[in-house]
């Protein structure tokens, strides 16, 4: 692909402002960004491009996040960005010190692109880094292209944002694991039924409490089973208790004693809500996955 750079050599007297800007608003705008937005080590210190170009070294490895202009597109997943200075009242210049990014989930368009911000790890790049990028993230990477940029410092960055924080580089979902198939499907039975309860509790029908409790109780010990298979004994723990809520939920009612089944009830709801609170996690297809990090 031929290297494109006069549409990106200058811009106007905004974009140093927007840059200023982007920087500190990274930990609070994206909504991709769900949870932890202040943890550096998460989302990486903000750092210049000519800061990374004096020291490579003292962030190599580390996740950063910059905020620099295109200079250069070099190919459909890698490109030059640079810092901006003041070149008159109202001109900015390059300051001098390119960056290389390599976005491996890169989809949206450069054309258009004042500043960026960008989030990734900084490794040093030569051939052999070239090929692990490749490998790790299946993608093709000529090494004639970033010929000039052997040695110096590359930006692998993961996540791209433009100067509307629309996200450039979206990383892909990952499918489910077997476990969290199960959990769905179990879910989808669950909340139902937990609905159920509630409503023949407030009507007082214990007929429809019983049938609530007999679905529940088969799916509380799916979820316990599932959740011990994925070695996450807290959890099922959790489903164990549930569990015990909702069997008490319908003695209750049987019994006729309808405060202890509304107790019950609000037991059983406040920990359905403190464990997925816990350990899960909403994706931004409205689908659910497992927390990293509680297993």
């Amino acid at each position: 692909m031929t290297t494109q750079t006069s549409a990106f050599s200058r811009r106007r007297h905004g974009a140093l402002l927007a840059a200023a800007l982007l920087v500190p608003l990274l930990v609070a705008a994206p909504g991709a960004q769900r949870r932890n937005r202040n943890n550096n080590a998460l989302f990486g210190a903000p750092v210049a491009t000519t800061t990374i170009r004096h020291d490579p070294g003292a962030y190599v490895g580390r996740l950063v996040t910059v905020s620099a202009g295109v200079e250069a597109v070099l190919t459909d997943r890698s490109f030059v960005v640079d810092q901006r200075k003041m070149d008159g009242p109202k001109a900015t210049v390059p300051a001098g010190s390119p960056l290389l990014v390599i976005a491996p989930y890169l989809a949206g368009s450069l054309a258009d692109a004042h500043y960026l911000l960008m989030r990734g790890e900084v490794r040093l790049l030569d051939e052999g880094a070239l090929g692990r990028l490749a490998a790790e993230y299946d993608i093709t990477l000529d090494a004639g292209m970033h010929q000039a940029y052997m040695g110096q410092p590359v930006l692998v960055a993961t996540s791209v944002l433009d100067g509307t924080y629309a996200e450039l580089a979206p990383m892909p979902i990952p499918p489910p694991t077997a476990g969290e198939v199960a959990l769905d499907e179990a879910m989808k039975v669950i909340g139902p039924a937990v609905t159920a309860m509630r409503t023949g509790v407030e009507r007082s029908d214990s007929e429809a409490v019983a049938v609530s409790a007999r679905t529940l109780d088969a799916e509380w010990v799916r979820v316990e089973e599932t959740l011990d298979a994925m070695g996450q004994g807290p959890a099922a723990q959790w489903a164990r208790e549930a569990r015990t809520h909702s069997l008490a939920a319908a003695q209750a009612a049987t019994a006729g004693r309808w405060d202890g089944a509304r107790q019950a009830t609000a037991s059983l709801g406040t920990l359905c809500q403190s464990c997925h609170a816990a350990y899960r996690d909403r994706l931004e297809d409205g689908t659910f996955r497992t927390r990293p990090g509680t297993f």
